[in-house]
């Protein structure tokens, strides 16, 4: 057999049945402070009107008009070791090699849920929150700043949200996401200046 051919069957085998990997990157995670405090075991539950984000089916079992409000701290603490980056020719990427004061040192996630019976069978809902969010601040000269010197992700998610009781055992519910982001990165550059030969 091939032996290119054999390498590349064996990398498609072990593609097919490796695990998959998922992480959260930006997202903060923080829609329902009562969901958070049960690590979002009961997120879906109809508690409060939290119930918005996670199951707009349940307004229908909310009574008159509930508002929840949460905030939560971010308080990030990272810190940063090159232990010997090299560019693409092989040679060092220069610049400062460690640096832990790239991050804020706190942010705050809101989040406000509004919702009202409107009689037995509807009921109505609205949502605003921080799904997602970075600051990142390195010094100019670290060594990745060709990659990025600084990033900041600001964003806000409107959820309006409608629920229909049809019998006791069943309810349904229909939301929107509207996410408004806006983000800025910036890099180092280069520039080489040759004289005329």
């Amino acid at each position: 057999m091939n032996p290119k051919f054999l390498t590349l069957t064996i990398a498609a085998a072990l593609g097919a049945v490796s695990l998959s990997s998922h992480a959260s990157g930006y997202r903060f995670g923080s829609q329902s402070v009562s969901a958070q405090s049960t690590a979002e075991a009961n997120s879906a539950e109809a508690a409060d009107a939290s119930t918005i984000f996670t199951n707009p089916a349940g307004l229908t079992y909310l009574d008159g008009t509930q508002i929840a409000v949460g905030v939560t701290a971010v308080v990030p603490n990272s810190s940063f070791s090159d232990t010997g980056s090299r560019r693409f020719t092989g040679t060092s990427s220069g610049g400062l090699t460690a640096q832990d004061s790239y991050t804020p040192g706190m942010v705050a996630a809101p989040s406000l849920y509004v919702s009202k019976k409107i009689n037995d069978q509807w009921a109505a809902g609205f949502g605003l929150f921080v799904p997602y969010g970075t600051k990142l601040d390195y010094d100019n000269n670290w060594s990745g700043r060709y990659a990025l010197t600084n990033v900041k992700l600001e964003s806000v998610n409107l959820n309006p949200t409608v629920g229909f009781k049809l019998n006791e055992q069943h309810s349904f519910g229909f939301g929107l996401n509207a996410q408004f982001m806006k983000a800025n990165l910036g890099q180092g550059w280069t520039c080489q200046v040759r004289s005329p030969p």
